[in-house]
């Protein structure tokens, strides 16, 4: 599951996500090999794209509103969304 977050400092931000890496692609504009990259070779669990003006969170599972990730090394293990 990933999911996008609108980065926009007057709290019009929104939120939407997406199970498949070739949809979120095509809504966002950012080519699907650099997404793939990004979030399967390079494992990452979030990024920004400042030119967006995005940030994309990739999660296991959501719990009650919560993003769930299944290693802890990253320090974002179980935090609320």
């Amino acid at each position: 599951i990933y999911i996008i977050f609108d980065e926009e400092p007057a709290g019009e931000g929104y939120c939407k996500g997406f199970t498949s890496l070739k949809g979120l692609a095509g809504y966002v504009g950012i080519p699907y090999g650099t997404l793939l990259n990004h979030f399967t070779r390079e494992g990452k669990r979030w990024r920004d794209y400042p030119g967006k003006g995005i940030r994309i969170i990739r999660v296991d599972e959501i719990v009650k509103g919560k993003q769930r990730f299944v290693g802890k090394s990253d320090g974002l293990h179980d935090r609320n969304i």
